[in-house]
C-alpha cells in the first residue's frame, strides 16, 4: 500500500487539533501507514492497538451485538478512535484530550471511503 495512504493519514493529522497518532493498521498490528508524535512507537503502539480492535470484533461477534463499526475510550491523557476499514484494517486516530470527537469522526468517516476505494482498486 503507498503514497496515497500517507497523504490521508497526514492529512487526518494536520485537521485534528491534538493528534498525536494517526494509521492505517492491520488487524495483525502492522502499520500500513502512520504519523506519530510524542512516545508513540509506531510498530509497538500500532501492535497494542490492534490488540484492543481485535478483542473489541470478538466480543462484538460472541455477544451477537451486530457488526462492529467503531470504538472511542478516553484517558486522562488521552482519546482513541478506532475504525474498522473492512475485515483486515482499521484506523487510529489518538488525540490529546479534551477531544472533539465530532470532528475526529468526521474526519475519520470521510478517510475510510477513500481507503476503501483505494483496497478496492
Amino acid at each position: 500500500m503507498g503514497e496515497g495512504f500517507e497523504e490521508i493519514v497526514k492529512t487526518i493529522s494536520k485537521n485534528l487539533e491534538g493528534a498525536v497518532f494517526v494509521g492505517i493498521v492491520g488487524k495483525d498490528g502492522l502499520p500500513v501507514s502512520v504519523t506519530s508524535e510524542e512516545n508513540f512507537e509506531r510498530s509497538e503502539s500500532s501492535a497494542e492497538i490492534a490488540s484492543i480492535f481485535n478483542t473489541t470484533q470478538r466480543v462484538v461477534k460472541t455477544l451477537n451485538m451486530g457488526e462492529f463499526v467503531d470504538l472511542f475510550f478516553d484517558t486522562d491523557k488521552f482519546g482513541t478512535l478506532l475504525i474498522k476499514i473492512n475485515n483486515e484494517y482499521f484506523l487510529t486516530i489518538i488525540m490529546h484530550t479534551p477531544v472533539n470527537i465530532g470532528r475526529a469522526r468526521l474526519e475519520a468517516k470521510h478517510a475510510v471511503i477513500q481507503i476503501r476505494t483505494m483496497i478496492e482498486q
